[in-house]
């Protein structure tokens, strides 16, 4: 799976597709060798609060290494993870052209497993530029912090909703306390998450 990968890259599998708590551990593993964290000097990782993330032995591994963990809030990474703002996109549009050029070169082969980590290669560093990682922290008022980095507009409903009238069932208000969270609320909470792992000891 990993000719002609990127060097230094961990290949890890799953048959559903979706990652997994013992993929995650072992992708965990990789970054404590390659970032080496310690007590002087932790590391942060941002992240979805996906289950495969968020559970007691990956806790457990992250504090025994010194990693300290902020999850974004459910269904916000589109706004708030830098990765998918400015990286993923580019990493995808890469992937694809190498692929595509794979099989323009190889008429009548199928791409199998063996060709993925050739694709990754092509992609991963013009993708994964400092200055694509370093706009999404940017963009997503991360890095430098901008709590005002998304209008009110951004979290407004959808013209098109499978919610209930709020204003049905003759007159009375079915959300007497709105549920949604803004995105300065957001921004203010994982403001507030960093700041909690600041003060964690290990």
């Amino acid at each position: 799976m990993l000719n002609n990968g990127p060097p230094g890259a961990l290949g890890l599998a799953q048959v559903s597709g979706w990652m997994t708590e013992d993929c995650f551990v072992k992708a965990l593993e990789h970054f404590v060798i390659h970032v080496r964290p310690s007590k002087e000097n932790p590391a942060l990782i941002l992240m979805d609060n996906h289950t495969s993330h968020v559970n007691l032995r990956v806790v457990e591994f992250a504090r025994q290494n010194s990693i300290i963990i902020v999850t974004f809030p459910q269904h916000c990474s589109h706004k708030l993870q830098p990765l998918d703002i400015t990286v993923y996109g580019p990493f995808k549009t890469r992937y694809r052209t190498a692929m595509n050029e794979w099989m323009l070169t190889n008429p009548g082969k199928t791409v199998t497993i063996y060709q993925i980590g050739q694709f990754v290669k092509e992609a991963y560093l013009p993708a994964f530029s400092p200055q694509n990682i370093t706009q999404g922290f940017l963009k997503t008022g991360i890095y430098p912090l901008n709590s005002n980095i998304f209008s009110e507009e951004a979290f407004l409903s959808s013209y098109v909703t499978d919610r209930l009238d709020p204003q049905s069932n003759n007159g009375l208000n079915l959300y007497k306390e709105s549920m949604e969270i803004n995105l300065k609320q957001l921004l203010h909470l994982l403001q507030n998450r960093l700041k909690l792992a600041k003060k964690m000891s290990f």
